[in-house]
């Protein structure tokens, strides 16, 4: 019973270590256009998300969206999947351009596909942000939200190889530190 007891503490200890063994990368985003503030200083804007990496080729990606929950990719074959409500859907495939649909703040989105670009020497596919129609109840009625856009003209550049580079929101505009670097 004693070495049952010990092989169990074994077993969990190995198992919690494994948890944590989890190899995760953080990166910043670089404000690259900094707008000079009303007291001729300038408002810090850059922000960092983690990577966590996960077995089977599936990374989390927490923080990227502002206030967003985690989003999880699965790399299979040069293509991307994200995980929108337990079902793995495309995101970017190297084949065809894709306007994937993403499930965040309780609601869809898509992202549409604009166009190929460069950020320094890496290439990239260009989406813009885009809400979805949704609906919700006020007692017997639903009520249809189609104008609604929380992100106004919202872009992101996608790299097949390191994720999202770039981001531009209105006037503003961040990069990843690491892509600047290049």
């Amino acid at each position: 019973m004693k070495k049952y007891g010990f092989n169990l503490l074994c077993v969990l200890f190995l198992f919690t270590i494994g948890i944590n063994a989890q190899e995760k990368q953080t990166f910043k985003f670089i404000e690259i256009n900094k707008k000079q503030a009303w007291d001729g200083g300038y408002i810090q804007r850059d922000f960092e998300y983690t990577r966590v990496y996960h077995e089977n080729n599936i990374i989390e990606e927490i923080g990227i969206l502002p206030g967003s929950h985690s989003f999880f990719f699965k790399i299979k074959k040069g293509n991307w999947y994200i995980k929108n409500l337990k079902q793995w859907e495309i995101f970017y495939s190297p084949e065809k351009n894709v306007s994937p649909k993403i499930f965040s703040f309780d609601r869809w989105f898509s992202l549409k596909f604009e166009k190929k670009d460069f950020v320094n020497t890496s290439e990239c596919s260009v989406y813009t942000f885009q809400n979805e129609e949704y609906s919700t109840k006020q007692g017997d009625k639903t009520i249809i939200h189609s104008e609604v856009n929380d992100f106004p003209f919202t872009q992101y550049w996608f790299n097949k190889e390191l994720g999202i580079i770039k981001i531009r929101s209105g006037d503003f505009e961040f990069v990843r530190e690491d892509v600047l670097k290049k």
